[in-house]
Formats: structure tokens, C-alpha cells, sequence
């Protein structure tokens, strides 16, 4: 895991999309979390984590750093 991501896991909104995932994987400069229980709010992540990328498919959102 890199040190961007060990700080955006600190953040409110990273510990809200932990909350309502089943699981999740870290894997170099990605976060994968599976099984959302709700649709996170896209525009928000963005803004206020330093990703590069958000994907969301099929209840699955992976973000990279």
C-alpha cells in the first residue's frame, strides 16, 4: 500500500465507503471495495480524495490513486 492511500484512509469519506462495503482489498495504488450496500456519491470521492480514477460497476467501486 502506498503512503497516498494510508492518508486518504483517514479521511471521513473513505471510513463512510468502508462502512457500507462487505469487503475490501487493497492492492498497490488501488482500493477495491465489494459489495457496496448503497451507490456512494461519485462527486464527493472525487473532490475530496487525491484519486485518479473511480470506478463503480455493479455494486463494486474501485479507486485509484
Amino acid at each position: 500500500m502506498n503512503e497516498i492511500v494510508e492518508k486518504a484512509i483517514k479521511s471521513p469519506i473513505f471510513q463512510e465507503l468502508i462502512a457500507v462495503a462487505d469487503n475490501v482489498e487493497y492492492k498497490g495504488n488501488k482500493v477495491i471495495f465489494k459489495r457496496l450496500r448503497e451507490k456512494p456519491k461519485i462527486t464527493p470521492i472525487k473532490n475530496r480524495l487525491p484519486v485518479k480514477y473511480v470506478v463503480y460497476h455493479k455494486n463494486d467501486l474501485m479507486l485509484i490513486f
